[in-house]
């Protein structure tokens, strides 16, 4: 059975793990960084069903939805994210999505919403992730293998192809820089509020991102690091006790164990 799926999202590391893992599934994709990209995939490819991320440059999620309704109503649209509120549920039903999902998605539990969409058969679409079983979540030390497996199906080198692109990933240090240059200049009034709300924005949208990706790989004191100072710029606040020493450490640490796993 031929199925093509759209996967929207502005970050390349997640367009390339889901990508890989639904076409070993059986699925072909197109991959979209942004709404825009996907609005003009729709309307010149015959889509199946589309993977759209929450928050992207140029056009976001909810906004390309409600465009693509205007000319694919009855299309299927799964909305992803690696964080959902209460508001973005009620924004993902206004604009037309079919439901909301958190990022990282386990492999298993999307072919088997995609089937249920799409009114096929679970075993029509599942090769890989059928005989791969469910983590419980458990598991310690700075990366989590065996969590984050179950985002790739088991695929243990899908897995470290992520890992790969994670350890050159310039959002790494674009945070300690962003977060230098704000906590500098976020309470000089010499910055109009303009300045100082776009910097808020930047730091808020590369927070986001990275909370998505660290939670993917399995990196969890990075990603609990993340998940506080996500909390902390929501109030327009950083953390103070030395949040920097405390990230660097953490990434020198899980860069360490990546290494060990890739056998470098």
């Amino acid at each position: 059975m031929n199925i093509t799926l759209l996967i929207v999202d502005d970050v390349e590391i997640n367009r390339t793990v889901l990508s890989e893992s639904l076409w070993r599934e059986g699925l072909d994709c197109y991959l979209a960084e942004n709404g825009q990209e996907a609005l003009d995939i729709v309307r010149d490819h015959p889509i199946d069903l589309v993977l759209m991320d929450k928050q992207m440059p140029i056009m976001n999620g909810f906004d390309a939805t409600r465009l693509i309704r205007l000319i694919k109503p009855d299309l299927p649209i799964i909305g992803i994210s690696a964080d959902i509120s209460e508001h973005d549920q009620q924004l993902a039903v206004e604009c037309g999505m079919n439901e909301l999902l958190l990022k990282p998605i386990n492999l298993r539990h999307l072919i088997k919403r995609v089937s249920q969409l799409l009114g096929v058969e679970d075993s029509a679409l599942s090769t890989q992730s059928a005989s791969y079983p469910e983590s419980d979540g458990s598991g310690n030390g700075v990366l989590n293998t065996a969590k984050a497996l179950s985002y790739f199906g088991g695929q243990l080198d899908l897995y470290h192809h992520a890992l790969e692109q994670f350890r050159h990933c310039r959002d790494l240090q674009d945070l300690i820089v962003q977060f230098t240059e704000l906590n500098a200049t976020k309470d000089d009034l010499s910055f109009s509020s303009e300045v100082l709300f776009q910097r808020w924005l930047r730091l808020s949208k590369l927070v986001h991102r990275l909370r998505g990706v660290t939670a993917m790989i399995g990196a969890q004191n990075l990603n609990l690091l993340l998940e506080r100072l996500h909390q902390h710029v929501c109030d327009y606040e950083l953390p103070q006790d030395n949040y920097l020493a405390h990230w660097h450490d953490n990434l020198v640490q899980t860069q360490s164990a990546i290494e060990l796993q890739l056998g470098c």
